[in-house]
């Protein structure tokens, strides 16, 4: 009776170690986002990717798409100055600055979806451009409004407007725009274990406890 009782004890505390020793191998951390999957005594690990943009990405969008914003409206922006201070004035004039107004929308969205392609794969570039066209319309009823309130647009007014088609591809790269479905799955165990395995590789240490000579 004494050597049931004894067998039931290391039984049951080496029980208590292995599933003990399995928490702490698959506790997940407060950042990352994990589900757990078993499939033929095979527990896998799966790790979400989160589903937000870097902060130095972040500043790259902006960076980066003001930039193109403004390369892209030099030259159209440039043909509209000569039209419209040349000593021949024709009807090219509001084409010239729609288009200009265009190429700076266009490449706003440009800039941002190159940057922001880095960390989501499923960027979409014409719903960047969508989004961009969308804030640039916020922009132009913005300056709508302040140029009925002064003469003189003021700088902060403008520059939010300058932003506003940076800032709608924006809201549609962090906000709306799908991520990517695969995510990595980590194998706790690289092949299936078999209960002597398991035994094997959660047992504390062996005692004889019955010796029997012929």
């Amino acid at each position: 009776m004494r050597t049931i009782i004894l067998i039931g004890f290391f039984f049951s505390f080496s029980s208590f170690y292995a599933q003990n020793k399995t928490s702490v191998l698959v506790s997940p951390t407060s950042e990352m986002n994990y589900s757990y999957e078993i499939n033929s005594n095979k527990l896998e690990l799966i790790q979400s990717s989160p589903r937000k943009h870097s902060f130095i990405n972040l500043a790259g969008q902006v960076f980066t798409g003001s930039a193109v914003a403004v390369v892209f409206s030099i030259l159209p922006t440039g043909l509209l100055v000569a039209s419209v201070w040349g000593t021949e004035r024709d009807i090219s004039g509001p084409a010239l600055g729609i288009l200009a107004v265009s190429s700076y929308f266009f490449g706003a969205a440009v800039g941002v979806h190159w940057v922001a392609k880095a960390e989501n794969k499923e960027l979409s570039f014409w719903n960047t451009v969508g989004y961009s066209f969308i804030g640039g319309g916020v922009g132009v009823g913005l300056l709508a409004i302040l140029s009925t309130q002064y003469t003189t647009i003021p700088g902060v007014g403008g520059t939010i407007a300058a932003l506003c088609p940076i800032i709608g591809s924006m809201i549609y790269a962090s906000f709306v725009s799908d991520w990517p479905q695969e995510v990595p799955k980590v194998s706790l165990y690289k092949k299936s274990m078999s209960h002597k395995d398991l035994i094997e590789q959660t047992q504390i240490f062996n005692l004889e406890l019955v010796r029997i000579k012929l």
